[in-house]
């Protein structure tokens, strides 16, 4: 028999234990039916309260954790980064933030104690160290992002709902108030807390001063845009027009605008998924390919124990830093990065104080009547970045310098090298035909009649 028939021989086989499988699986279950709904029911509802009690148990030794971790100075740092951002999403929680901080704080840790023995049992040492803290920091930032992104996902979803109730009960009865309070009760738990908090915040003695409490922990703007909606309309009247309410229209809109806020997030992770692990797996297969190649190719073992190798590697690790790092910016959802306040002093505005920088950059500036000054202003405001045209003068001014003196640098370097192999290769071959032995031969002659003189 070929090896087609046999593997059809298999596949035939395989599929028939596989039917008689489901077909006598599928006898038992029904003639069982009845005593499975019927004698264990009791069972299920023990097994249910067990399973209250154990996640209750969980989250009192969450929250356990949570006290403890906060004691010393080491830990305590790192748990209020995670809260600091989480805090947006459970605003107000303190029961659920702590429960969260703590569920992701324990699983970072336990995916870098996990990459920390893979990496520890391929090669121990100082390289090991630096490979490790490379993998906490991917990984740190990696689960904080996708796990925040999960959530801030799940809380759009849950305000179209919200929306859609709102309206329902604003048609009722015509009360901004009292349609958020009986919405809140009706949506999710992070968008009906938001609701509620709002809804607070509309009722209080004084609502404006509420409203900009709340738009500092509001998580994005559409429920900062809804809260001022609300309150506008409740404040001045709702105003009946030929499409419809204004307040039922603004709803609508920002509706529409969450749902394509949603359709560009799912876009944006559908096309850059897997791409972070992607990024982060040549930490692991940089030792395996190293022992294998010096296994293999006895030249390669001088190749990684010189000067090539070491900077070889390295330059692996810098491209996986900047990967990562630009697969972050290409992810971010962040919508701005200003906040109101005092700003901190940047290192472009403390250069620009000095006198001969300030004439430089002064003069190298476009004037306000030229175009191009217009031009880069335009695009530093459609940017939205918080820099001025003289500051990204300084930008280029150091870029160009510091590009300049690498070039010099590695062309420096390269000359320095070719004339290191050339000479190499010129004494590698004069030794092999035999002059180098000649020329030895004369300075020691030399060197003898030197001696008896």
């Amino acid at each position: 028999m070929s090896l087609k028939e046999i593997s059809l021989w298999v596949l035939l086989i395989s599929g028939g234990c596989f039917a008689l499988l489901y077909v006598t699986l599928w006898w038992l279950r029904k003639r069982n039916g009845h005593a499975i709904r019927r004698g264990r029911i009791h069972s299920v509802r023990e097994g249910r309260k067990g399973k209250a009690v154990l996640q209750r148990q969980m989250q009192s030794a969450m929250h356990r954790l949570y006290t403890i971790g906060m004691r010393f100075p080491v830990t305590s740092g790192y748990i209020t980064s995670v809260r600091k951002r989480l805090s947006g999403l459970h605003a107000y929680d303190e029961y659920k933030l702590r429960l969260e901080t703590m569920k992701m704080t324990l699983f970072i840790w336990g995916a870098f104690a996990c990459s920390g023995v893979v990496l520890l049992m391929m090669k121990p040492g100082l390289e090991f160290a630096v490979l490790a803290l490379l993998c906490g920091v991917v990984i740190n930032s990696l689960i904080l992002d996708m796990a925040i992104s999960r959530m801030e996902k799940r809380l759009l979803a849950q305000m179209i709902e919200l929306f859609a109730n709102v309206r329902h009960h604003y048609h009722q009865h015509g009360m901004v108030e009292e349609a958020i309070s009986e919405a809140a009760d009706l949506a999710g738990a992070e968008a009906g807390r938001h609701a509620r908090l709002i809804h607070e915040a509309l009722t209080d003695a004084d609502p404006h001063e509420a409203l900009e409490r709340y738009y500092e922990s509001a998580p994005n703007r559409f429920l900062k845009a809804f809260a001022g909606i609300s309150y506008m309309v409740m404040e001045f009247g709702d105003r009946i027009e030929e499409g419809g309410s204004i307040y039922l229209k603004g709803l609508g809109s920002l509706a529409r605008e969450i749902q394509l806020e949603l359709l560009r997030r799912n876009k944006l992770d559908y096309l850059l998924k897997s791409l972070n692990v992607i990024a982060l797996a040549p930490v692991f297969f940089t030792m395996p390919i190293e022992r294998w190649a010096r296994s293999s190719f006895p030249s390669m073992d001088e190749f990684y124990q010189g000067k090539w190798g070491f900077i070889t590697k390295l330059s692996v690790y810098i491209v996986i830093i900047v990967s990562y790092f630009l697969l972050q910016k290409l992810q971010q959802t962040d919508e701005t990065g200003y906040r109101a306040g005092k700003g901190k002093r940047v290192w472009e505005q403390k250069l620009y104080r000095f006198p001969i920088i300030r004439n430089v950059v002064d003069a190298l500036i476009p004037r306000q009547h030229m175009p191009s000054y217009f031009q880069l202003t335009r695009l530093l405001k459609e940017s939205g970045a918080e820099v001025k045209l003289e500051w990204l003068y300084i930008r280029r001014i150091t870029l160009f310098i510091a590009g300049l003196v690498f070039s010099i640098s590695t062309v420096l370097f390269y000359i320095k090298l070719r004339k290191h192999i050339s000479f190499t290769l010129r004494f590698n071959r004069d030794k092999c035909s035999g002059v180098w032995v000649q020329r030895r031969k004369k300075k020691l002659s030399s060197r003898v009649r030197l001696t008896a003189k």
